[in-house]
């Protein structure tokens, strides 16, 4: 595996460009809208979704075929890439988190507690959620196809909730009341609760990559 990551860091590198002018326009909103969330928020989800494109390198000029031909196995290839996105989106996340906490605690306008870090860790809840669901479907389709299954797979991500809510109040289930009783959970139970649900979903999301990966021909 650490030749596959090897590989995939020297690919970002070869992107260094790109990510200088992605990390200038993050610090510049921040400084604009006075808050270094836009700065962690994006520049957390443009890091997570890279692999993507290590992911489109790999497939290039079929490449697959040569990969293979070295002592990797597809279920340690798949692997790689969770560890790779998860890496580098998670290691965005706290380099970006610390330069907002060293911002609030020098512009004095935000309060450096619990609370303010919570805020932030729901940056880092949906790098795995982007994780989850980018990878499988980029493993799946590639290429052109991928980002169209990508755009479709996020619609229906938004129709099945919004469907779900409406079909809960069509039921005479009261939605506010069900977030209000998850409320007295207090907010730590919230936290682990999600992040257990998150957790599932990516291992859930893992082994759909590595069925997807056995079933593919180069």
């Amino acid at each position: 595996m650490k030749g596959l990551l090897l590989k995939d860091f020297y690919i970002a590198k070869l992107q260094k460009t790109f990510g200088i002018l992605i990390l200038v326009m993050g610090i510049a909103f921040s400084f604009l809208w006075e808050s270094p969330s836009y700065m962690v928020g994006f520049l957390t989800f443009i890091a997570t979704i890279f692999v993507l494109t290590t992911i489109s390198y790999d497939e290039f000029d079929n490449g697959y075929a040569f990969l293979f031909t070295l002592p990797i196995s597809r279920k340690l290839y798949v692997s790689e890439k969770y560890v790779f996105a998860l890496l580098y989106g998670g290691g965005t996340w706290c380099v970006t988190t610390a330069l907002a906490a060293a911002y609030a605690a020098v512009s004095g306008r935000l309060a450096l507690d619990a609370e303010w870090l919570m805020g932030y860790m729901v940056y880092l809840g949906f790098v795995l959620l982007i994780i989850s669901v980018t990878v499988p479907v980029q493993l799946k389709f590639g290429g052109n196809k991928g980002r169209t299954a990508m755009i479709i797979t996020l619609g229906g991500l938004f129709l099945v909730c919004y469907g779900s809510i409406y079909i809960l109040k069509k039921a005479g289930i009261n939605i506010e009341e069900i977030f209000s009783r998850l409320s007295t959970m207090g907010t730590a139970a919230l936290w682990i609760t999600g992040f257990v649900i998150l957790i599932l979903i990516l291992f859930f999301s893992f082994g759909l990559s590595v069925q997807i990966m056995k079933k593919k021909e180069f």
